[in-house]
């Protein structure tokens, strides 16, 4: 009889939402979900609600629990992979030296590896998506924050601290917008999904006008990431201004 490939749990911990998802060897999704982060609530309440929905997409799976051999997490840096230690990141408020790997696994069971979200979504290109038949990958990320990994001889390069490849942290402008890093106009303030929500919001309210002025029901408050993207496609002025100056801004650091 064929012996049971091995099945992974994974999570990728995001400053906005959290995706919980289980997959066989082969790359196949068996299971996924979707769920809100709610960062303000504090490390514990998130840690509860990580391992909840760990155990209930497992059981979703309709996998045999002793099948799953792992639960790996992408968590925003910095952190210690090492000792499975989340630092300090500037979109998990409250978060400072987190012991993430060790209350996971005493939550469900699993033994747990922690690694920097860019850096897992980096060795999942290459073994899975874009990367592939590549042994040299750099990955950036986009979402409430800018991230990257870098592949290096088919392996995750690290650097001696963990943090290799934290490219939304690269300062474009020592004087423009402070980030919840500490220093000042890091790509993350020029590219990622909340400061292109915040600059569109921006531009739209000084127009009044135009398909984001309708989407957004004439309050830029409520102007997203996502309807950004939505007024783009429609023709908006306000979103084309923000995604130019986005896109500037990740090439200008992509370059260097």
């Amino acid at each position: 009889m064929k012996k049971p490939s091995s099945v992974t749990l994974g999570i990728d911990l995001g400053g906005t939402n959290f995706t919980v998802a289980v997959m066989d060897a082969s790359g196949r999704l068996l299971a996924k979900s979707k769920s809100e982060t709610l960062a303000s609530r504090g490390p514990a309440d998130l840690i509860a609600r990580l391992a909840a929905e760990s155990l209930k997409v497992s059981a979703a799976s309709g996998v045999k629990p002793g099948r799953i051999k792992a639960l790996g997490i992408g968590s925003p840096g910095p952190l210690d992979a090492k000792r499975g230690l989340v630092l300090d990141p500037p979109n998990l408020p409250g978060w400072r030296r987190v012991p993430l790997t060790r209350l996971m696994a005493r939550k469900t069971g699993f033994k747990v590896f922690l690694d920097n979200d860019a850096n897992a979504a980096a060795l999942g290109e290459t073994v899975f998506g874009a990367g592939r038949g590549f042994s040299e990958v750099i990955a950036i990320t986009l979402g409430t924050g800018v991230g990257g990994g870098i592949v290096l001889g088919g392996k995750i390069y690290s650097g001696p601290d963990s943090t290799a490849g934290e490219l939304g942290h690269m300062s474009l402008d020592p004087k423009g917008p402070l980030c919840n890093c500490g220093q000042r106009g890091c790509l993350e303030q020029y590219a990622s999904a909340t400061a292109i929500a915040r600059r569109a919001a921006q531009l739209v309210a000084l127009a009044r006008r135009g398909p984001l002025w309708k989407l957004c029901q004439g309050r830029p408050a409520l102007v997203t990431g996502k309807m950004a993207h939505q007024a783009l496609r429609l023709g908006d002025a306000s979103a084309k201004k923000t995604w130019a100056e986005a896109s500037w801004a990740l090439g200008s650091a992509i370059g260097s």
